[in-house]
């Protein structure tokens, strides 16, 4: 695989890049606990892999005139460990550029993304996984559904969550449907999407986009599908997060629902999850029972933010969340109780890595991967949304590694 990467964009070019970086002022946060930065990595907005031209139809502008040379690596929705230690992962990319009318020329991939905290690189280093439909699971049309291949595109889903299964096999979020995807360890579907009855999006693939003058009758907004998904700790219960309020649900709340990977189906179970404002969405939902064991089954970690970034920005941070289990029975919806883990925007940088100053600050509009390495480390991805502006000022923004020091362990309360 041919990657190629922009010259003098590690931690230091980061710096000499943040002339017109995110100002360090951010208000403290009452009981805010101090967390400290212990790693900065950066992926160069410009890194490339093999792949047909990408972007014709990104702008208007474009006139179906690709681009880019070949396949942007960039959009990081979900990352896991690939190996032991805090250097190898596994990233899940999203659609592309942003929605189904512009991303069919962007293949959908988990690429193997090395990091060497020591010099603030990221970058490929493996061969990536491709996502196809070669065996024909899925039940609509596909932008390269007449080819042997059947490569699945951002015209088709737009994939926001990953679990990985000791088979080696894969579980994804996505908010087109949204659905519920298993494939194999090599990308390939392997079973028919999981849709929820009552629940879809403006996206939802086969759909066409109501007439002018009538109201959608999509219950989910767009882009606010299965933003987040976990797994317990022997790997049979999934629990999806809705990024934000479903239509007709309470202000400021959105859903985890909980779906058996035994029986191949959803359980019926399902948690109010309390937003900290209406106009927040859960960008990732970790299960540290799937890292720690049985002992932390039922708790998680979740990324909620703002629609802001750069010096606008005023929430990205991390929780720790308790879904309840209620008797057998019970009532839905189930309640959910949370703790904050990690202000983002207000995060200790004693060394001063990336030349960013004491303070430091994630103020990237879609923070949305997460990893808990220890039980006092996290490893955090935003996605750049390539080739967009606006996280650290006018330039294109970097895909960027944080490693974080917590102060109190997770699932030790």
């Amino acid at each position: 695989m041919q990657v190629q990467g922009c010259r003098g964009s590690g931690v230091q070019g980061l710096a000499a890049s943040s002339a017109f970086a995110v100002g360090l002022s951010v208000a403290l946060i009452a009981q805010a606990p101090r967390v400290e930065l212990t790693g900065l990595a950066v992926m160069p907005a410009d890194t490339f892999a093999e792949g047909p031209p990408s972007g014709a139809f990104r702008t208007s502008a474009q006139a179906g005139k690709p681009e880019f040379r070949s396949q942007p690596v960039q959009g990081v929705s979900s990352i896991r460990p690939d190996g032991q230690g805090d250097a190898d992962w596994l990233a899940l990319i999203d659609n592309g550029f942003g929605t189904r009318m512009n991303s069919p020329d962007s293949l959908l991939r988990i690429y193997r993304l090395h990091v060497d905290w020591a010099k603030g690189l990221a970058g490929p280093a493996r061969p990536f996984i491709q996502l196809n439909d070669a065996s024909h699971h899925l039940p609509f049309h596909l932008v390269r559904g007449d080819t042997n291949q059947r490569w699945l595109t951002g015209g088709d889903l737009d994939p926001e969550s990953l679990v990985r299964i000791p088979d080696g096999s894969f579980w994804i979020g996505d908010e087109f449907g949204p659905y519920l995807v298993h494939v194999d360890a090599t990308g390939r579907v392997i079973g028919q999407p999981h849709g929820l009855t009552g629940f879809a999006s403006p996206d939802a693939p086969g759909d066409l986009p109501p007439d002018a003058g009538q109201a959608s009758a999509a219950q989910i907004r767009r882009s606010r599908g299965f933003e987040g998904l976990a797994v317990d700790s022997i790997h049979r219960y999934l629990y999806a997060a809705l990024e934000a309020t479903p239509i007709g649900d309470p202000a400021g709340t959105t859903r985890v629902i909980e779906f058996d990977t035994l029986t191949n189906d959803w359980t019926g179970r399902w948690w109010r999850y309390p937003l900290d404002a209406d106009d927040q969405g859960v960008t990732e939902l970790v299960g540290l029972g799937e890292v720690f064991g049985a002992r932390c089954d039922g708790r998680f970690l979740a990324i909620e933010r703002d629609n802001m970034q750069g010096d606008t920005a005023r929430f990205k941070r991390v929780f720790e969340v308790t879904l309840g289990t209620g008797a057998t029975g019970a009532a839905m919806p189930l309640q959910t109780t949370k703790q904050l883990v990690a202000d983002l925007l207000d995060v200790d940088n004693p060394r001063g890595l990336g030349g960013l100053g004491a303070r430091f600050a994630f103020p990237y509009i879609t923070t949305e991967a997460l990893w808990p390495v220890d039980p006092h480390t996290l490893v955090l991805v935003n996605d750049n949304n390539y080739p967009a502006t606006g996280g650290r000022g006018p330039q294109k923004d970097v895909t960027e590694f944080i490693r974080l020091r917590l102060p109190m362990p997770l699932c030790g309360r």
